[in-house]
């Protein structure tokens, strides 16, 4: 789902992240036009009735938003910072469009994320060093059931399109469920990791161009230590 093990372009990313820049404006408070005015005994001048304070507002995250604080923060996987902005789609067929995978794998995750209720998407990237890329992810489903089916399914898939290189399974000690696939194929390696909380569905990984010679345990370490820090942030919440 994430990673490939050859370097990932841009049609075999799951997301093509754009870099948005925040302006900051400033507000200027302008007195209203029909303010009512009341002699001064005092000053022997006009003054202005102060308007009532509004109360204040807060307004209600979005759901992407709120999905997207759940994703990796910046060297929670050690090494790797988050590179550009969340990019989040509550369409299945837009959310599979960005997958370097073929049309009947499409059609067929099609099938599972429809049946396990998608109700959204939330994807970054992050950037290491010298080449090394990674990702977060997190897929948000109708149910528990749901989201279980899911991670089977690009577990799945990632097995499949890794048979080539060589495949070593690994587990995440205390978060339940968590199961990772590491892929060494020349030079590069890669490892990708899923789970589940409540009705959604993470994963995240990385990919190291020169990592071929790596043991499994080094190539899956950065992303054990990030799955750990983020399912002790998460808890038991997620949506």
């Amino acid at each position: 789902m994430l990673m490939r093990a050859r370097k990932p372009t841009a049609s075999h990313r799951v997301t093509v992240l754009t870099t948005a820049v925040a302006a900051g404006l400033a507000v200027a408070a302008v007195a209203p036009a029909g303010a009512a005015w009341a002699a001064s005994p005092a000053a022997g001048r006009p003054a202005t009735t102060k308007p009532k304070p509004r109360p204040a507002t807060t307004a209600k995250p979005s759901a992407a938003t709120v999905a997207g604080r759940l994703l990796l923060r910046s060297q929670e996987q050690p090494g790797f910072v988050v590179n550009g902005v969340m990019a989040s789609q509550t369409s299945v067929s837009r959310f599979l469009s960005s997958f370097g995978t073929t049309k009947a794998e499409r059609s067929q995750l099609s099938t599972v994320l429809d049946h396990a209720g998608f109700h959204l998407s939330a994807v970054e990237d992050l950037l290491g060093s010298q080449g090394r890329q990674g990702s977060s992810e997190l897929l948000e489903l109708g149910n528990a059931a749901g989201a279980r089916s899911v991670m089977a399914a690009f577990l799945g898939l990632t097995r499949h399109n890794e048979r080539g290189a060589k495949l070593a399974s690994f587990s995440v000690k205390g978060v339940p469920g968590a199961t990772g696939v590491v892929a060494r194929g020349g030079s590069v390696a890669i490892a990708n990791v899923y789970w589940t909380v409540g009705s959604c569905m993470l994963a995240s990984g990385l990919y190291l161009p020169q990592g071929g010679k790596e043991t499994v345990a080094m190539v899956a370490a950065p992303v054990i230590a990030g799955v750990r820090s983020q399912a002790h942030r998460i808890g038991r919440g997620c949506p």
